[in-house]
This record gives structure tokens, C-alpha cells and sequence, in this order.
């Protein structure tokens, strides 16, 4: 949070900058005109030595021309690079928010505990847990120990079915030896049909 505040103060500094480089390159630009005018418009030549200033005027300003396009495109990819890494760290903190939880839920299945959240375990409408912790169904709790749950199934492969859970749903590694088991548990736990 406290990145994302100064990002956004650092871009906000180089948009002023940017306006006041703005503003001198315009006032610059405007007296370059006048002088311009005086020069082409007047032939008394008292204006001759005024003639060599407009020159350096003009090339005066063509150099704050110059240095003012650098600068704003420096600060345009400045401001860029600000943007993508508020917007990685925006990502980022909404992955950590969906990990983190303050109440996890402890599944002991066959013997092996697993910790992981009731967002994760009802991704699925339908599913298990969907119904286990939508209220669809009554579970009983355990009287000391809130939000821990027996389940009474083959541990070793739920890790399979959790991960794929975590995962969106996307396709896991499984290995052979024992793909038709998980697979099994899958449709036990109403996670994948066939």
C-alpha cells in the first residue's frame, strides 16, 4: 500500500513537471515569434545587432525544444514504468488476500490434516463442500476445535483434489499409478463429472 502512495505521488510530481516544462517551452516559444516578427518586419538598421540575439534566441529555444521533448518522453516512460508495477503490485496484493485467511479451515482427512480456506473448498457449486459449508446440508463441528473437520476418506489423494481446487480447476499432474484413484475421489467429492 504504502509502494502504490508513493508511485503515485512520484507520477503526480512528474506531471507538474511536465506542465511546467510545458508552460516555459510555450513562453519561450512565444517570445521566439516576436522577435521573428521584429526581425522580418523591419528593415531600420539600428535592429541589426538585434538581429544576432534573435538567432541565439532562436537557437536558444531550439535547444529548450529539444530538451523539453526528451524530458517529457523520459518521464512519460518514467511514468510507464510507475504504472506497471502498480498494477503487478495490485495483482499481487489480490493474491496475497486470497491466500491469506484469518479463519483457515483444518480438513483431517483419513489421518492427514490439511489446512486451506472456505473460499477454495466451495469453488465448485455442488460440490462436497459446496453443500457442506453452504448450509445445504448439517454438519456437526467439533466442540473443541472450531472449523476442523474428519473426513473419512484416502488422505494421500485429496492432496490432489485440493490442489486442483486451488487452482481454478485447471488440469493437475497426476501420476499414473494412481489416476484412476484420484479420479475416483474426484467424483466422490462431486468435483469433476464424468
Amino acid at each position: 500500500m504504502k509502494i502504490n502512495k508513493e508511485k503515485m505521488i512520484k507520477i503526480k510530481i512528474i506531471n507538474k513537471k511536465i506542465k511546467k516544462i510545458k508552460l516555459f517551452y510555450n513562453g519561450a516559444q512565444y517570445l521566439y515569434r516576436i522577435m521573428d516578427y521584429i526581425s522580418n518586419n523591419n528593415n531600420n538598421s539600428k535592429i541589426k545587432p538585434a538581429v544576432n540575439s534573435i538567432d541565439e534566441i532562436r537557437t536558444y529555444v531550439d535547444d529548450i525544444n529539444k530538451t523539453y521533448e526528451n524530458d517529457i518522453k523520459l518521464m512519460k516512460e518514467e511514468i510507464k514504468v510507475l504504472e506497471k508495477e502498480k498494477k503487478e503490485s495490485t495483482e499481487y496484493k489480490k493474491i496475497i488476500n486470497a491466500t491469506l485467511t484469518a479463519n483457515p479451515i483444518t480438513l483431517n482427512v483419513g489421518g492427514i490434516k490439511y489446512q486451506t480456506t472456505k473460499e477454495t473448498l466451495t469453488k465448485i457449486p455442488g460440490s462436497y463442500f459446496h453443500q457442506m459449508f453452504s448450509g445445504e446440508i448439517t454438519v456437526q463441528k467439533r466442540l473443541n476445535k472450531p472449523n476442523t473437520y474428519f473426513i473419512d476418506r484416502n488422505g494421500s489423494y485429496f492432496r490432489y483434489i485440493l490442489n486442483y481446487l486451488r487452482d481454478d480447476g485447471k488440469d493437475i499432474e497426476i501420476p499414473d499409478s494412481i489416476k484412476k484413484e484420484v479420479e475416483a475421489e474426484m467424483l466422490f467429492f462431486k468435483i469433476k463429472k464424468n
